[in-house]
Parts: structure tokens; sequence; C-alpha cells
């Protein structure tokens, strides 16, 4: 897949946009979460079964591309992208002066090779993958996670200097076979222990930690308690009611899948009022998703 190349003028103009951006976020950093549905590019991979799901319209990808820029994260978390080509050549396309210099994808072994990715401002310092890592299910079993299970570091320049922010990006068993399917109930519990188990490894007191995604999960679910309510993790959006916090848009699931869980030293960061769900309808139509977004003020 050939890459575009910017002419000299378009490519002075994107530097001094990322310039001008970056010094607008010195005080604060924005992030999200969106599943932009089906991500597909038009190439056949013969190791899974993306041939049984369409290529997404362009008239989708724009869409996408409008619903990203009003968000104006600084990091977005991705979930249903195919490769790491088609995001890279999609923000170069769509999105070529929003300065969104990295993006990464997971390798998958989802059988219909959905992933989850990240576009970024700031630099990916690290990736690591737990797409191997197997975990007990209650009532016995064990299990892989459903899609990749990734942390990426973040590097953040901050007026005290350089800062870390572990990124969790998660994509939890689907509800395919409903909402009370005891099955993929039992999955998507055992992907959050076993998140909740990694996470842990990981913080300290002063942490900058977040997983973003869409846990297939209501708050008050089994999964979504063993990250908050039993776990290391604050979900940034409980406070809103439950009519502003719907994030699945199609009936009969319609309801909150989708999240930002932010450690406690990150979560006090919180700009007020920031925490939300994207409503507005005549954004949203690229995804069944509605795109979760919240900011967090920098040290000073």
């Amino acid at each position: 897949m050939s890459r575009p190349r910017f002419r000299p003028l378009v490519l002075a103009s994107l530097v001094a946009a990322m310039a001008a951006a970056s010094a607008a976020r010195a005080e604060d950093f924005t992030v999200a979460t969106y599943n932009v549905g089906n991500f597909f590019d038009v190439f056949d991979d013969p190791y899974t079964k993306d041939e049984e799901t369409g290529v997404k319209p362009r008239h989708e990808m724009r869409l996408i591309a409008r619903v990203i820029r009003a968000l104006d994260a600084d990091a977005i978390a991705l979930q249903e992208i195919e490769s790491e080509a088609l995001l890279e050549a999609f923000a170069e396309r769509m999105l070529p002066d929003a300065g969104y210099r990295h993006a990464y994808v997971a390798p998958t072994d989802d059988k219909r090779g959905i992933s989850v990715g990240l576009l970024s401002r700031v630099p990916i310092r690290r990736a690591v993958s737990y797409r191997l890592r197997s975990f007990p299910i209650p009532e016995g079993g064990e299990r892989h996670f459903a899609r990749p299970f990734v942390r990426l570091d973040l590097a953040i320049e901050t007026a005290r200097g350089q800062r870390t922010l572990m990124v969790y990006l998660a994509h939890f068993k689907s509800q395919r076979d409903g909402a009370n399917d005891p099955n993929s109930n039992r999955w998507r519990l055992g992907e959050a222990r076993a998140a909740r188990r990694i996470v842990r490894r990981r913080m300290s007191p002063g942490a900058w930690v977040l997983l973003a995604g869409d846990l297939n999960a209501a708050p008050d679910s089994p999964a979504v308690r063993a990250l908050t309510a039993e776990g290391p993790l604050h979900d940034l959006h409980r406070r809103l009611p439950s009519s502003e916090r719907i994030t699945y848009r199609i009936e009969p699931h319609r309801g909150t899948l989708d999240y930002l869980l932010a450690s406690r030293a990150l979560a006090r960061r919180l700009e007020r009022d920031s925490a939300r769900v994207v409503a507005r309808e005549e954004l949203l139509g690229g995804s069944d998703h509605a795109p979760v977004v919240a900011t967090f003020a920098l040290p000073d």
C-alpha cells in the first residue's frame, strides 16, 4: 500500500499547525476512546475472515474523521481497526493537519481480523501486548483476551518535565449472543479480572494509568465492577446521568459499553465537566458507537 507524500508547502503548514496545537495544550491533555465500527480496508488477509465484512465506506470514514476533529483529543484509543497501515493512511489523508504523528495497531488473533489501536500527538515509547496471556474464567476453563489487550507508554511533556501515561487498550468479548449470554459474561469477567491483575502490577501511588476501550458491559456489570468497585481504577464518567452515558446507539443493546477508567493520581487531574460522551447526531453516523472523552490538567 503506497503512502501519500506531503509537498513541502503542505508539510511546512502541518508542522506549524502542530506546533501551535502543542502550545495550546501545554496545560492539559485530552484523551478519548471510540469504537469506529468495522474499519476494514480493501485488502484480503488470508489468515482472517476479513472478507466476510465489507470495506468501510468512504463516507463513513469522513464522518469518523469529522468526529475525531471535534474531539480534538491528544490521544484517541480506537477499536475495530483492521491494520496499522490503514490507520496511518486514514490519518494522513483525512486528518493531515490534526497532529497525529503516531499511530499504532496491535497484532490480533481475532477471527474477523479486528484489533485495537491508538492515534497520538505525543510519542509512543513502548508497546506491551498481553494477547497471549491465558486466564481462568468463572465456573472453570481458561481463555485468552477476545481482542488484544495492550499497554502503550506515552511520553507527555509537562512544565515539570516528561511524564509517562500508561494507556491500556481494551475491547472485551462481544455480546453477540445477547447481554444475558452466560458464556460471554463469564469470558468478559475473566478478561476484567486478568486486566485488573495486569494493571495492578504496574500501579504505584503517583502513576498515570488509563484503561480505554469498549468493555461490552454495563457500568453495574460484574466485569466493570471488577475494574472499578473491586479494582484500582475510577470510572471518569460515573457521575453523568445514564441518559448522557449512551455509547452504543442501537437497540436492543443501546446503553453504556465504552469507558475511560483512570488511576487515582490521574483521576484527580480530571478537569471539571470535561468527561462526556459525544451525542451530537449530526456528527455520528460513521459508527454504531459514540466516543467518550476527558481532559486532564498537567502539572504547573
